[in-house]
């Protein structure tokens, strides 16, 4: 999972939905940071809160396995 990626997608559909992050985190009874954190690539996010996140943007979540290299 490419956090810095996922916060970017997530941030870009916050400001197209005109929601502040302050807002955002009142909607999904979070700090402030847990959503600034996210957004700039900071910190993991879990599956459950990022569905939550994505819910609240009206977004869906896709996910797509990547195959990894074998190691030598």
């Amino acid at each position: 999972m490419n956090k810095e990626l996922i916060g970017a997608d997530l941030k870009a559909r916050r400001k197209e939905r005109k929601i502040t992050q302050r807002e955002l985190a009142a909607m999904l009874n979070v700090k402030d940071d847990t959503i600034r954190n996210v957004e700039n690539g900071v910190s993991f996010i879990s599956m459950k809160r990022l569905m939550q996140i994505c819910e609240a943007l009206d977004m869906e979540v896709s996910v797509t396995p990547i195959k990894r290299a074998k190691s030598a």
